[in-house]
């Protein structure tokens, strides 16, 4: 039994540079939440984008709106559960605190 995939596609009067600087933060916060929930992403690789979205695993990205289009099939077809997992793995609260501690040790390490 195959899940559903859904797609809501947002218009804007603006040009499409001007809809992505004013619609997307500057960090991925609305993909990973997504991913958490299991949703694979497919996005245009901008701002943090890259960083986020794991090829194959969590969603697909291309250069251009136009290059998604033939990734959407390939985007429904990923497996929610191990989008989920993927998420929790690299974004959980925990890790990312997690993270955070062990970047401010190194730097505070060299001065003791």
């Amino acid at each position: 039994m195959s899940t559903p995939c859904t797609f809501t596609l947002h218009t804007s009067p603006h040009t499409e540079e001007e809809w992505v600087l004013k619609k997307f933060p500057g960090f991925g916060v609305v993909m990973i939440e997504a991913m958490a929930c299991g949703a694979p992403v497919l996005a245009v690789r901008r701002g943090s984008v890259a960083e986020v979205v794991d090829e194959g695993i969590t969603g697909f990205t291309a250069s251009t709106p136009a290059e998604l289009a033939p990734l959407v099939a390939q985007t429904c077809a990923l497996d929610r559960r191990k989008v989920r997992e993927h998420a929790a793995a690299r974004f959980s609260h925990t890790k990312m605190v997690d993270d955070y501690l062990a970047h401010y040790r190194e730097l505070i390490a060299p001065s003791q």
